[in-house]
């Protein structure tokens, strides 16, 4: 959570790159790679300091956490982290075992 944080504060992006503040349909299912700025950049986050993580642990079933920048919980759309929990399923398939920590509204 910290290092989304502060990859937010110093390049106004969210993984993905997405635009802090704005909803949006481009998840990041894996958060090491170069998409999320976390580890590493992909060139499209202005202002980036980082690493702001060594590596992103996995979940304790052995699966990526994900970012998700729309992720929608009582009808309003929220930027989280996930795991898809122990069933492992499934990609904007999202059901009661997941995991799922809140950021930010959006």
């Amino acid at each position: 959570q910290l290092a989304i944080e502060q990859l937010a504060i110093d390049t106004n992006k969210w993984p993905g790159p997405n635009n802090v503040g704005k909803t949006a349909n481009q998840e990041v299912w894996n958060l090491n790679n170069s998409n999320a700025g976390l580890v590493s950049t992909n060139g499209q986050f202005p202002g980036w300091k980082g690493p702001y993580m060594k590596s992103v642990a996995q979940d304790p079933w052995g699966s990526n956490y994900f970012f998700d920048p729309d992720y929608r919980i009582g009808g309003t759309d929220y930027a989280v982290v996930g795991s898809f929990g122990p069933n492992k399923c499934c990609q904007n398939a999202y059901d009661s075992d997941d995991v799922i920590l809140k950021l930010a509204a959006e």
